[in-house]
């Protein structure tokens, strides 16, 4: 992805950042029976919200230096 996104003249900065214990459900205020749903959620829940606060920040870092 980052490849093509270099490739293709994508104008904001980018970077690969991979979380050990992120699901897809990966927003905060989810009804729990979709995090449920998902294996991760399940067996790791601290090390998942631990992940879905960095999340957060990675996202909100980004936010800030690209604007």
């Amino acid at each position: 992805m980052e490849k093509k996104l270099t490739e293709s003249g994508f104008p904001y900065p980018h970077r690969h950042v991979a979380f050990e214990h992120m699901s897809h459900a990966m927003l905060t205020k989810l009804p729990w029976i979709y995090k449920m749903a998902f294996k991760t959620e399940r067996q790791h829940p601290r090390e998942y919200e631990t992940d879905r606060i960095a999340l957060r920040k990675e996202l909100l870092d980004w936010a800030e230096r690209a604007w």
